[in-house]
Order: structure tokens, then C-alpha cells, then sequence
């Protein structure tokens, strides 16, 4: 009943390997996955959003802070 006969000059339609999804309901922990994930790429937006803002003065000053704590042996991850 999907396809609309009356609109087409063959009744018949090619439905192509490609052209065919599968739905199925994830288990728990990948639904868990998958929302953590999404947070984490919606974080490095923000961030993202955040760095493009900064001038380059404001760059520079990050970046100075981050040698300097990298000169009094500070790990930074």
C-alpha cells in the first residue's frame, strides 16, 4: 500500500541492496555508549566553539601558561 500506483507508469519498483536498513533495539550498554559518547562530541564543540572565539593574544597566553607549567614539571594529560 506504500507505493502509489496510480502515480507510476509501471506497477513495479527496484529496490536496490543498498537501499535496505535494518532496525533493531540496541542492548543497554551500548545505548549507554552512545549517549556518553554524544556528550563527549558535544563537549569538544563547545570547546572548539570556545577556542575559534579567542584571539590571538588570548591563544598566546594559554599557550604560555601551559609552557610554564610544563618548565615546573607538571603532567598534563
Amino acid at each position: 500500500h506504500w507505493l502509489p500506483v496510480q502515480l507510476l507508469k509501471k506497477n513495479e519498483i527496484i529496490i536496490e541492496n543498498k537501499d535496505i536498513l535494518g532496525i533493531l533495539e540496541p542492548n543497554d550498554e551500548f545505548c549507554e555508549y552512545y549517549l556518553n559518547t554524544v556528550e563527549k562530541i558535544k563537549d569538544l564543540l563547545k570547546a572548539k566553539n570556545l577556542v575559534d572565539s579567542l584571539d590571538d593574544d588570548e591563544v598566546n597566553d594559554i599557550m604560555d601558561a601551559f609552557e610554564e607549567m610544563d618548565n615546573n614539571g607538571v603532567t598534563l594529560h
